[in-house]
């Protein structure tokens, strides 16, 4: 085997690893307290920021510094997941108490699907480079719709999911009484 696929091999053990200490040793079946959940998210951050170490040293300052802008802004991004798990939860009905079996399959199943999208999307691109060109204007057709938005029938086709009744949506209003679940977890 090359040196390469022995380093993908390690990354991806590192990663299982971790996914299993989290999954274990972290209490799925109850709630955490808050003091307990912001523990373990800054744990967690260290462990990515730590990260930056092992790349550095590695691969030079260069590539220490694109993984580390890289992991604050997927960590920045992934903030308004937590408005998002609160919306869908809440509109869902999902009781309190299987939140977090809830919680843990959604994200599984997104990070199977994101690896399935990443080397579909790569083979795509590699065999019908054309494809960049519909996925650009997918994207431009996207921006000018919702900017063109004013009103009435909701543009997105999968805010039905998110509706309560005739007329009766879940407003940003609302989203204090929707994160009580997460944020006072006792």
């Amino acid at each position: 085997m090359s040196p390469d696929t022995w380093i993908w091999l390690a990354l991806g053990a590192v990663v299982v690893t971790m996914l299993a200490i989290d999954l274990v040793l972290f209490d799925r079946a109850g709630t955490a307290s808050m003091g307990e959940a912001v523990a373990w998210s800054v744990g967690w951050f260290a462990v990515g920021l730590g990260v930056t170490g092992v790349v550095w040293w590695w691969s030079g300052p260069g590539a220490g510094g694109e993984y580390l802008a890289g992991y604050l802004i997927e960590r920045s991004l992934s903030i308004d997941n937590v408005f998002i798990f609160a919306v869908i939860m809440s509109a869902f009905s999902v009781p309190q108490t299987e939140r977090s079996r809830v919680l843990l399959w959604g994200i599984a199943g997104a990070l199977v699907l994101r690896v399935i999208f990443i080397f579909a999307g790569i083979e795509m691109l590699e065999r019908f480079a054309w494809t960049a060109y519909l996925l650009g204007m997918l994207l431009i057709a996207t921006g000018l719709r919702m900017a063109r938005h004013s009103g009435g029938q909701d543009p997105n086709p999968l805010a039905c999911v998110f509706e309560e009744g005739p007329g009766d949506r879940i407003e940003g209003a609302d989203l204090p009484e929707l994160t009580t679940g997460i944020v006072n977890a006792n």
